[in-house]
Protein backbone atom coordinates (compact mmCIF):
# COMPACT_ATOMS: atom_id res chain seq x y z
CA UNK A 1 0.00 0.00 0.00
CA UNK A 2 2.33 2.61 0.95
CA UNK A 3 3.65 2.18 -2.72
CA UNK A 4 0.99 3.00 -4.07
CA UNK A 5 0.76 6.20 -2.39
CA UNK A 6 4.07 7.03 -2.69
CA UNK A 7 3.08 7.18 -6.53
CA UNK A 8 1.03 9.74 -5.58
CA UNK A 9 3.69 12.43 -3.95
CA UNK A 10 6.15 11.99 -6.89
CA UNK A 11 5.94 13.79 -9.81
CA UNK A 12 5.16 11.47 -13.11
CA UNK A 13 8.26 11.40 -15.35
CA UNK A 14 6.41 11.99 -18.82
CA UNK A 15 3.47 14.45 -19.54
CA UNK A 16 0.98 11.64 -19.50
CA UNK A 17 -1.03 11.51 -16.17
CA UNK A 18 -0.99 8.08 -14.28
CA UNK A 19 -4.25 6.36 -14.09
CA UNK A 20 -5.15 3.25 -12.14
CA UNK A 21 -8.36 1.50 -12.68
CA UNK A 22 -9.37 -1.07 -9.98
CA UNK A 23 -10.70 -4.33 -11.19
CA UNK A 24 -12.59 -6.32 -8.71
CA UNK A 25 -10.77 -9.58 -8.36
CA UNK A 26 -13.08 -12.86 -10.63
CA UNK A 27 -13.31 -15.00 -7.80
CA UNK A 28 -15.13 -12.23 -5.76
CA UNK A 29 -17.48 -11.31 -8.64
CA UNK A 30 -18.92 -14.68 -8.58
CA UNK A 31 -18.90 -15.03 -5.02
CA UNK A 32 -23.07 -15.03 -4.60
CA UNK A 33 -24.56 -17.93 -5.81
CA UNK A 34 -26.64 -18.07 -9.25
CA UNK A 35 -29.56 -18.52 -7.55
CA UNK A 36 -29.53 -15.32 -5.85
CA UNK A 37 -28.53 -13.41 -9.00
CA UNK A 38 -31.35 -15.11 -11.13
CA UNK A 39 -33.63 -14.17 -7.79
CA UNK A 40 -32.93 -10.52 -8.40
CA UNK A 41 -33.07 -10.34 -12.11
CA UNK A 42 -36.85 -12.25 -11.78
CA UNK A 43 -37.79 -10.06 -9.10
CA UNK A 44 -36.85 -6.81 -10.54
CA UNK A 45 -38.86 -7.43 -13.99
CA UNK A 46 -41.61 -8.48 -11.64
CA UNK A 47 -41.39 -5.46 -10.46
CA UNK A 48 -41.58 -2.98 -13.33
CA UNK A 49 -44.32 -4.72 -14.42
CA UNK A 50 -46.83 -5.44 -11.47
CA UNK A 51 -46.03 -2.74 -8.51
CA UNK A 52 -45.22 0.23 -10.41
CA UNK A 53 -47.09 2.99 -9.33
CA UNK A 54 -49.19 1.55 -6.33
CA UNK A 55 -49.14 3.76 -3.32
CA UNK A 56 -48.62 2.48 -0.04
CA UNK A 57 -52.45 1.97 1.96
CA UNK A 58 -53.54 4.56 3.92
CA UNK A 59 -53.36 2.27 7.41
CA UNK A 60 -49.70 1.89 6.48
CA UNK A 61 -48.94 5.13 6.01
CA UNK A 62 -50.79 6.30 9.21
CA UNK A 63 -49.26 3.10 10.82
CA UNK A 64 -45.55 4.36 10.54
CA UNK A 65 -46.46 7.61 11.62
CA UNK A 66 -47.91 6.57 14.64
CA UNK A 67 -45.20 3.35 15.62
CA UNK A 68 -42.07 5.43 17.07
CA UNK A 69 -39.39 3.78 15.13
CA UNK A 70 -41.12 2.36 12.00
CA UNK A 71 -40.01 3.23 8.81
CA UNK A 72 -39.37 1.94 4.87
CA UNK A 73 -42.25 0.43 4.15
CA UNK A 74 -42.11 -1.30 0.32
CA UNK A 75 -44.22 -4.17 -1.04
CA UNK A 76 -42.63 -7.06 -1.53
CA UNK A 77 -45.22 -9.50 -2.58
CA UNK A 78 -48.92 -10.23 -4.18
CA UNK A 79 -50.81 -13.28 -3.82
CA UNK A 80 -54.03 -15.21 -4.64
CA UNK A 81 -54.31 -17.51 -2.09
CA UNK A 82 -54.58 -21.39 -2.43
CA UNK A 83 -56.19 -23.69 0.03
CA UNK A 84 -52.61 -24.87 1.39
CA UNK A 85 -52.02 -20.94 2.82
CA UNK A 86 -55.41 -21.12 4.38
CA UNK A 87 -55.71 -25.06 5.67
CA UNK A 88 -55.04 -25.32 9.33
CA UNK A 89 -53.19 -28.51 9.45
CA UNK A 90 -50.61 -26.59 6.94
CA UNK A 91 -50.10 -23.39 9.15
CA UNK A 92 -48.26 -21.03 6.69
CA UNK A 93 -48.01 -18.33 3.77
CA UNK A 94 -46.14 -19.93 1.04
CA UNK A 95 -44.10 -17.02 -0.79
CA UNK A 96 -42.09 -18.16 -4.11
CA UNK A 97 -39.06 -16.62 -4.49
CA UNK A 98 -40.14 -16.10 -8.49
CA UNK A 99 -43.23 -14.10 -7.17
CA UNK A 100 -41.24 -11.73 -4.94
CA UNK A 101 -41.62 -8.28 -6.31
CA UNK A 102 -38.32 -7.14 -4.19
CA UNK A 103 -36.10 -9.41 -2.11
CA UNK A 104 -34.06 -6.71 -0.71
CA UNK A 105 -36.23 -6.57 2.58
CA UNK A 106 -33.09 -8.74 4.81
CA UNK A 107 -30.44 -7.80 5.81
CA UNK A 108 -27.66 -9.04 5.69
CA UNK A 109 -27.68 -10.44 9.30
CA UNK A 110 -31.20 -11.73 8.69
CA UNK A 111 -30.13 -13.54 5.16
CA UNK A 112 -27.32 -15.37 7.03
CA UNK A 113 -30.14 -16.65 10.05
CA UNK A 114 -32.36 -17.97 7.41
CA UNK A 115 -29.46 -19.63 5.00
CA UNK A 116 -28.04 -21.43 8.23
CA UNK A 117 -31.45 -22.34 9.42
CA UNK A 118 -31.74 -24.34 6.04
CA UNK A 119 -29.85 -26.54 7.14
CA UNK A 120 -30.56 -26.83 11.00
CA UNK A 121 -32.41 -29.84 12.31
CA UNK A 122 -35.09 -27.88 14.11
CA UNK A 123 -35.35 -24.86 11.61
CA UNK A 124 -36.59 -21.91 14.26
CA UNK A 125 -37.05 -19.24 11.29
CA UNK A 126 -36.45 -15.79 11.70
CA UNK A 127 -38.56 -13.85 14.19
CA UNK A 128 -40.94 -11.06 12.46
CA UNK A 129 -43.88 -9.01 13.55
CA UNK A 130 -47.16 -9.30 11.05
CA UNK A 131 -49.75 -6.17 11.19
CA UNK A 132 -53.09 -6.17 9.65
CA UNK A 133 -55.47 -3.25 9.14
CA UNK A 134 -56.84 -3.54 12.71
CA UNK A 135 -53.68 -2.67 13.59
CA UNK A 136 -53.42 -6.33 15.37
CA UNK A 137 -49.77 -7.76 15.65
CA UNK A 138 -48.61 -11.22 15.56
CA UNK A 139 -45.51 -12.84 16.19
CA UNK A 140 -44.54 -14.92 13.01
CA UNK A 141 -41.33 -16.67 12.33
CA UNK A 142 -39.82 -16.48 8.85
CA UNK A 143 -38.32 -19.43 7.25
CA UNK A 144 -36.82 -20.95 3.70
CA UNK A 145 -37.55 -24.10 2.22
CA UNK A 146 -37.10 -25.88 -1.03
CA UNK A 147 -40.39 -26.85 -2.56
CA UNK A 148 -40.88 -28.59 -5.62
CA UNK A 149 -37.23 -27.94 -6.73
CA UNK A 150 -38.04 -24.11 -6.38
CA UNK A 151 -37.23 -21.88 -3.32
CA UNK A 152 -39.64 -20.01 -1.14
CA UNK A 153 -40.25 -18.31 2.11
CA UNK A 154 -42.83 -18.57 4.28
CA UNK A 155 -44.28 -17.22 7.24
CA UNK A 156 -45.16 -19.61 9.78
CA UNK A 157 -46.03 -20.14 13.84
CA UNK A 158 -49.15 -17.88 13.71
CA UNK A 159 -50.13 -17.54 10.62
CA UNK A 160 -53.22 -19.83 11.31
CA UNK A 161 -54.06 -16.56 13.98
CA UNK A 162 -53.89 -14.16 11.10
CA UNK A 163 -56.05 -16.20 8.74
CA UNK A 164 -58.74 -16.88 11.17
CA UNK A 165 -58.94 -13.59 13.12
CA UNK A 166 -58.93 -11.71 9.20
CA UNK A 167 -61.07 -14.18 7.95
CA UNK A 168 -58.77 -15.34 4.70
CA UNK A 169 -59.54 -17.90 2.60
CA UNK A 170 -59.34 -19.96 -0.50
CA UNK A 171 -59.24 -16.88 -3.47
CA UNK A 172 -58.91 -14.26 -1.56
CA UNK A 173 -56.12 -11.74 -2.68
CA UNK A 174 -52.88 -10.07 -0.19
CA UNK A 175 -50.48 -8.06 -0.80
CA UNK A 176 -47.43 -8.56 1.72
CA UNK A 177 -45.45 -5.10 3.07
CA UNK A 178 -42.26 -5.20 4.83
CA UNK A 179 -41.08 -2.54 6.69
CA UNK A 180 -38.89 -1.80 9.56
CA UNK A 181 -39.69 -1.00 13.56
CA UNK A 182 -37.05 -0.03 15.55
CA UNK A 183 -34.71 -2.90 13.74
CA UNK A 184 -37.18 -5.41 14.04
CA UNK A 185 -38.46 -7.07 10.61
CA UNK A 186 -42.47 -6.45 10.27
CA UNK A 187 -44.81 -6.89 7.50
CA UNK A 188 -48.02 -5.49 7.02
CA UNK A 189 -50.93 -7.93 5.45
CA UNK A 190 -53.04 -5.49 3.09
CA UNK A 191 -56.29 -7.59 1.28
CA UNK A 192 -56.48 -7.07 -2.03
CA UNK A 193 -59.97 -5.67 -3.36
CA UNK A 194 -61.56 -8.27 -5.70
Amino acid sequence: MKRIFDLFRRKPRSSFPIVFLLVPNREQQHKQPQETCRARRKAALFQESTWEGKDTPDWVVQLMRNTKGAADPMLIFEKTLFETDVKPSQSRLSIPFHKLIRNDFLIPAESRIIVEDISNREKMGLGAVLVDQGIKKWGVFLKRWEMNGSWNYALVCGWNDVVKANGLKDGDSISLWSFRCRGVLCFALVPLPM
